[in-house]
């Protein structure tokens, strides 16, 4: 395959501020582009055209729309097109009077979201929504016009090369989340939109809007032609059970556009770049015919037995105790179709059903080696009972309870509670490797670790330990997976134990946030600078503070600390007192009855070192700290006093 032209398609930026995560995801997507075509991969080295399908801005105003054209005017290169398309977002009305439609026009141009090009010998033509103002209903005159230029393209061209389109919604039940359901709650394209296209089947369309990932088997569709859906740069639209979405705790992971490829002859090909993990994920989809009759990706492709688990996948305990029983399981493998959710079922010995739970996966990752947890509570210790867990997958339906919906064979287990004998209650114990630059989870809850940009450890001579180092900025910052299964034993007790250094003291008024947990509930290590002299009720100045929310506010125990000193802290709550140690020793404790973690619908349950994210867990960071890390651990359970101690000794011996 030798391309003669190349495209890189994106669509739901959805940005607000010049310095947030999504202007960051579009810079950081368009010079990835810009540096893959400089690779000369295929023998082709060229970059022609960005293709944008919509809600390039979250609130469709004026100064959002100017930030994104900044974007685009100082990164995308000489020689490159960019092709428009207004999204919803970008058509919402504002205060300010010249927001939406009348806003984006303005700031990129009069015909820059209707646009009729010829690029590398292929036609490219964009539309938007122009009826009702809302960025997704196409009127009868835009469908006309729109197959004027169709008509146009196909004289010049033929039936036998791709025209592509690039919109922001597309049409009823096409790609993954057009389904009925989804488009109900939001905005359907027009069905004369639909009726129209179908009379030419060499149209490759390009639509955003609905957030499922890029890498998705079902985000290509083929009936009368061919529509993509154009993932987002921002999070992933959620699978749901009975109308209500099951959680993906890593959903604003979720960012990737398309490489697209036409050689001589019109064969396209769609690769799918993970713009986080600067790497090709996915199936490489080819299109190399546009006659209806041999398109390959049709809607009735997939078989039951497309979804399976690994021959050698199993069930494992992670923790079985009187208060807490913990499995976990591999995901499908990579040559299986997608585990979107995971329905997990626990009987009792007698066959009874005991609970269903539905988890989400974080499958667009497209990273195999790792295991996924599940916990249950209220179980009788030396009860036997069975586990059983199938990965489900409903194609181009969101809602999981159609007749649609694929179900892999499941995996069983069958165990006594109690019967491990790992009880040491932690669930996040990292392992810091600066030999090979790594750092993992050695806990058996099967908790992940994730890294945000390059990963920076060291060995301390000072205290002969590997360390990971925090530069203050989001480069190198770890997070957990989520521990939203463990909310309630942690509400009830906890322990978070770290070994710490603040390599730079905030400045004047100003904290850092080591370690975070605080995204509208949970729990946080933050370290101030002077003058912070009423924070919280107290004089914070030139403290570490640690913090617990408990359900009205935050509460926090703190003490004084000098810059490059390795400080163990240790924080408690045993349901009644919320306590601080610092090198094995008592140095505040106050009477808490309650802590608080945030709501399950929220996606904020996960741990950050070096930073803390918003509310909601949805990456803007903020409060980077300049420290060094030796060790941190989260354990569902209280430690003692002399168990803290003992930590201490074993941390520093």
């Amino acid at each position: 395959f030798v391309p003669v032209v190349r495209f890189a398609v994106a669509s739901d930026f959805h940005v607000t501020t010049a310095d947030g995560e999504q202007a960051r995801r579009a810079t950081a997507m368009i010079k990835q582009m810009h540096a893959y075509a400089k690779t000369n991969a295929d023998g082709y080295g060229k970059l022609d055209a960005f293709f944008i399908a919509g809600d390039i801005s979250d609130n469709g105003k004026v100064d959002e729309f100017e930030v994104v054209n900044n974007i685009f005017k100082t990164n995308i290169e000489d020689g490159t097109e960019l092709i428009l398309a207004a999204g919803n977002h970008d058509s919402w009305s504002t205060k300010d009077a010249n927001g939406g439609q009348p806003g984006f026009f303005k700031v990129f141009g009069e015909n820059s979201s209707m646009r009729d090009e010829v690029i590398g010998g292929y036609h490219v033509l964009s539309i938007y929504g122009d009826g009702n103002n809302t960025g997704s209903d196409y009127s009868q005159k835009m469908c006309d016009e729109l197959e004027k230029r169709i008509k146009a393209a196909i004289a010049d061209t033929g039936t036998d090369k791709p025209i592509f389109l690039v919109q922001h919604v597309g049409e009823l039940n096409t790609v993954v989340g057009t389904d009925s359901y989804t488009h109900e709650r939001s905005y359907a394209a027009t069905g004369a939109l639909h009726e129209m296209k179908s009379k030419y089947p060499n149209l490759v369309v390009f639509s955003g809007h609905i957030h499922f990932p890029n890498n998705d088997e079902c985000s290509i569709w083929q009936g009368d032609f061919t529509e993509i859906n154009t993932g987002t740069l921002y999070y992933a639209l959620q699978s749901m059970k009975n109308g209500t979405e099951i959680s993906i705790e890593n959903r604003y992971d979720l960012a990737q556009c398309y490489v697209v490829e036409v050689d001589s002859i019109g064969r396209t090909r769609v690769r799918c770049w993970d713009v986080l993990q600067e790497k090709f994920v996915g199936e490489e989809w080819m299109i190399d015919s546009y006659d209806p009759r041999e398109f390959k990706y049709t809607v009735d492709r997939f078989s039951k037995d497309d979804i399976f688990f690994a021959e050698d996948a199993e069930i494992k305990l992670s923790i079985s105790t009187a208060f807490l029983t913990t499995i976990n399981f591999p995901p499908v493998p990579k040559e299986s179709l997608s585990g979107r959710i995971y329905e997990i079922k626990l009987y009792e010995k007698g066959g009874e059903l005991v609970s269903t739970q539905y988890i989400g996966d974080d499958y667009f990752k497209d990273i195999f080696d790792r295991r996924i947890s599940a916990s249950f509570s209220g179980l009788v210790n030396g009860n036997e009972y069975t586990v059983t867990v199938a990965a489900l997958n409903s194609l181009y339906i969101t809602e999981i309870g159609t007749s649609a919906t694929l179900r892999s064979e499941p995996l069983t287990f069958d165990f006594t509670v109690g019967q491990t004998t790992d009880d040491s209650g932690d669930i996040i114990d990292i392992s810091i490797d600066a030999t090979n630059n790594k750092i993992t989870n050695q806990s058996s809850s099967g908790l992940a670790l994730n890294v945000k940009g390059t990963l920076h450890t060291t060995y301390d001579e000072s205290i002969n330990k590997d360390v990971v180092v925090f530069g203050g900025t989001e480069n190198g910052i770890v997070s957990s997976g989520s521990y939203l299964s463990y909310d309630g034993y942690l509400e009830e007790s906890v322990t978070i134990e770290t070994y710490i250094r603040i390599d730079e003291r905030p400045g004047s008024g100003k904290y850092v946030v080591p370690v975070g947990a605080l995204q509208g509930g949970g729990f946080g290590l933050e370290a101030f600078g002077p003058d912070n002299n009423n924070k919280y009720g107290r004089d914070l100045s030139n403290k570490i503070a640690f913090f617990f929310h408990s359900g009205r506010d935050y509460v926090c125990l703190a003490f004084d600390y000098d810059v490059g000193t390795y400080y163990h802290v240790v924080a408690t709550y045993d349901g009644d007192y919320f306590k601080l140690y610092v090198d094995g020793c008592l140095v505040e404790s106050m009477a808490l009855s309650s802590i608080f973690f945030p709501e399950a619908s929220t996606g904020a349950h996960k741990v950050y070192l070096g930073v803390d994210v918003c509310y909601g867990g949805g990456n803007e960071t903020y409060g980077m700290a300049k420290c060094s890390i030796a060790e941190f651990k989260l354990y569902i359970k209280a430690l003692t006093a002399q168990q803290v101690a003992e930590a201490y000794d074993a941390v520093t011996e």
